[in-house]
């Protein structure tokens, strides 16, 4: 009886410990498959999960044998023997657990299949469970990823829409500050260069001015010197009364008279001239038609600049500084690209915005007002000419 009794609660020991070994393997194997091992942790936890059955299960016959006053040492063994030995659902109906052919367990086998039953589908519970979570772990992952990328990227967006808009904001301000320079260095060029010129027609035409009062003064002492009294000779007083003669014998006579050479020829014995009479030709009711083509309109051509007439403008030195300075300041606002199209259009070689506008300038005037050679042979002619013309008037007179 003692040793029943030993025998009883050395199972009942076992069956604790069995117990709590296969709670603690259920919960590590819980644990495992909420961290995320896979279906590795999932079979471990099946296993455990299945262990605490056959410990149950076995906890369970042992007390009822007891009941029945049958000792419990023969259904003592590990929970994998046991595990084989319960059948599944639907399955033939399990062995006595004595070899002596006691009496059959078959109430305890189909409570073992219900509890079963319902722990495999708290696991499947369980597994669903954890792997839902896991989605909605890894989603929520997957978006907080997701937004901080997109926030990255529009930062990064926005950084170079900055960057270009600086990049832009400071070519328009060097761009304003060379278009500025340039025109202070224009108009400083071009100031320097009305002063020259100024000082250079201020020169000119004071020495036009001497040369022409030079001129005047040289013209009116021989007008004086040919006007001056001269002596009077014996052949100069005939000529004069043969003149005066003349002019009385020919003062009451006028043009018409004066052509006259004799009395009209006449002519004897020639027999009269008969001319035939005159017709007048019938006008046709047909009109007649014309072979001639008819007149076009002659396509108008562009004057060449070779044979182009000249400005008519301020005659003389004054007068082309003006137009030259007219066209520098109309070309000191033209862009560069412009200026080199002017160039090659008018033929003349581009080197630098500044020269160029010097170079058209001085090519426009010399086309407009011809070569300074041309300008002063012609200054040249003209005093002649005037010079010519005093001495004549003053010998006249």
């Amino acid at each position: 009886m003692v040793r029943c009794r030993d025998t009883m609660s050395v199972a009942t020991m076992e069956e604790e410990t069995m117990t709590v070994a296969g709670a603690a393997g259920i919960t590590t194997a819980i644990g495992t498959l909420a961290a995320g091992s896979g279906a590795t942790a999932a079979i471990a936890a099946m296993v455990a999960i299945g262990r605490l059955v056959v410990t149950v299960l076995a906890a369970d016959m042992s007390t009822e044998l007891q009941g029945s006053g049958r000792p419990p040492a023969s259904i003592a063994g590990s929970p994998d023997t046991m595990l084989t030995s319960v059948p599944c659902h639907g399955g033939t109906k399990g062995r006595s657990a004595t070899d002596d052919g006691g009496e059959s367990s078959e109430p305890p086998i189909g409570v073992l299949e219900t509890k079963v039953a319902e722990i495999g589908k708290s696991v499947a519970a369980v597994c669903q469970y954890v792997e839902v979570e896991k989605q909605k772990k890894a989603a929520k992952e997957r978006r907080k990823v997701e937004k901080k990328q997109a926030e990255e990227r529009v930062a990064a967006e926005l950084a170079e829409a900055e960057l270009k808009k600086k990049k832009k904001a400071e070519k328009a301000r060097k761009e304003a500050e060379r278009n500025e320079e340039i025109r202070k260095c224009l108009d400083i060029k071009l100031a320097l260069r009305a002063g020259e010129l100024r000082d250079e027609v201020r020169e000119d035409v004071w020495q036009e001015i001497h040369v022409a009062i030079g001129e005047l003064c040289t013209a009116v002492a021989r007008g004086k010197q040919a006007a001056g009294p001269t002596m009077a000779t014996a052949g100069s007083g005939a000529s004069s009364s043969k003149t005066d003669e003349i002019n009385l014998r020919t003062r009451d006579l006028c043009i018409t008279d004066k052509t006259k050479r004799g009395l009209e020829p006449t002519l004897e014995g020639s027999p009269p001239m008969e001319l035939p009479p005159k017709r007048t030709p019938r006008r046709s009711g047909r009109l007649a038609r014309t072979r001639g083509n008819a007149l076009k309109t002659p396509t108008p051509k562009k004057t060449p600049p070779s044979i182009r007439k000249k400005t008519p403008a301020a005659i003389g030195i004054v007068g082309r500084l003006r137009f030259e300075k007219k066209v520098m300041n109309g070309l000191k606002n033209l862009d560069a690209l412009v200026l080199q199209n002017i160039c090659k259009d008018e033929g003349i070689a581009y080197y630098s915005k500044f020269e160029s506008i010097f170079d058209i300038a001085a090519h426009r005037t010399r086309v407009a007002y011809g070569s300074d050679d041309e300008d002063e042979a012609t200054s040249d002619i003209g005093g002649a000419e005037d010079t010519t013309k005093d001495q004549e008037d003053v010998s006249s007179t």
